[in-house]
Order: structure tokens, then C-alpha cells, then sequence
């Protein structure tokens, strides 16, 4: 596990999420990675997952990933409805769904 230097800590280019450190930058990439591979093993399209498309089966992707960037990634609730095109609320109610569920991606 990597922690942050005195120096670093000052620095807004870098923020620790689940433990870890990471760059600013090489979160979003971590993000992006996350989404594309959860996206291509369910078989949905990024593009309308991202847009927010309400079907059962993308509300259901939608779901996966939230649940894993939140509790393996550490990422927040907000920055996870941003990325996937819907409300924190929506959020919150999949991965509330999720844990009742017992589903671990």
C-alpha cells in the first residue's frame, strides 16, 4: 500500500481512494479501465451505459460497477454517477441493492 509523502499530501494532484494512492489522472484512467471491462464481460455498450440508458440489463451493469468502484476503488458516490451518466441517488439504491443481494460482482 502506498501512502502519501508530506509533500504529496499538500499537492491536489493526488487523493487516496480504498487504501491506495493514486494521481488524479491515473484514477480517471483506473475508472475508465473498470467501466470498459465490466462493460465488454456483460456484453453492454459503454456508450449507452455511460448515457444512461434505463433498461433492465444496463440498470443491472450499472449496478456491478457501482458496487465495485465504491467498495474495491474506494470511489465516491458522486464521482460514480458522474461517470456513469446517472443521479447519486440512483447510485446509492444500486449499491444498497447490491449488498441486500449479496452480489459481489
Amino acid at each position: 500500500m502506498r501512502h502519501l509523502t508530506d509533500d504529496e499530501q499538500g499537492s491536489s494532484q493526488w487523493f487516496e481512494a480504498g487504501g491506495l494512492a493514486f494521481r488524479a489522472s491515473e484514477m480517471k484512467t483506473s475508472l475508465d479501465n473498470a467501466i470498459k471491462e465490466i462493460c465488454r464481460k456483460e456484453g453492454v455498450g459503454e456508450k449507452e451505459l455511460r448515457m444512461g440508458v434505463r433498461t433492465r440489463k444496463y440498470s443491472r451493469v450499472r449496478a456491478k460497477i457501482s458496487y465495485f468502484l465504491s467498495q474495491e476503488l474506494g470511489v465516491s458516490r458522486a464521482e460514480i454517477a458522474r461517470q456513469l451518466g446517472v443521479c447519486t441517488s440512483a447510485i446509492a439504491k444500486a449499491i444498497q441493492n447490491m449488498e441486500a443481494e449479496g452480489n459481489k460482482c
